[in-house]
């Protein structure tokens, strides 16, 4: 995810940048946006909520971290604009919506460094989407799984119990879900050990 740290020059010289976790941010609500057809604003918590889902444990959004950028990204970039409103349940809630400036900017970032591989990445999307429904549809069982993920040695691969890629015999980690990758050796010396 640091490598979504981006600087651009706008068309009348200015350098504008933003960190990783702001660029996630700023991408997120304008994301919404666009489904939206809408110009709409998110309370922080919701946000939070939502990128968590989104990244699905591999990041985990806090909000000890994300509200200090909103506020950031707010006073002294100009990118978002918080107001505050009341909810339905009572408390007065700040609702985060991107300024013209916040939306120009993520369009530009996206365009710049994007536009080029959407093609691929809309291709890439296509290949992976029966994986990642079929593993939505048949979650490894808990009884399935064991400290760490074994795989199953098949003569000059081990094949990843998680998966079922295969992976060369001196893989320490899968290529395609990360996960650990033990032999059934390495298993058995490490139980006698």
């Amino acid at each position: 995810m640091f490598w979504l740290s981006k600087r651009i020059t706008t068309n009348n010289g200015e350098k504008l940048g933003v960190s990783s976790i702001e660029y996630i941010i700023l991408a997120h609500l304008r994301r919404r946006e666009l489904i939206n057809e809408d110009k709409i604003g998110q309370y922080g918590k919701e946000l939070i909520d939502d990128l968590n889902d989104m990244f699905r444990g591999s990041w985990e959004a806090q909000s000890g971290t994300i509200y200090p950028i909103l506020s950031k990204l707010d006073r002294q970039k100009d990118y978002l604009i918080g107001v505050n409103k009341k909810t339905p349940l009572g408390p007065v809630k700040k609702v985060y919506t991107l300024t013209d400036k916040g939306r120009s900017l993520i369009d530009q970032i996206i365009r710049e460094n994007y536009e080029s591989d959407l093609e691929f990445l809309e291709q890439y999307q296509e290949m992976l989407k029966p994986f990642i429904d079929f593993f939505k549809e048949h979650p490894i069982e808990e009884s399935e799984q064991t400290e760490g993920v074994n795989a199953s040695e098949d003569a000059d691969h081990i094949i990843c119990s998680h998966c079922g890629t295969p992976a060369d015999e001196n893989a320490i980690y899968c290529s395609l879900c990360g996960s650990e990758l033990h032999s059934n050796e390495d298993s058995n010396q490490s139980s006698i050990d």
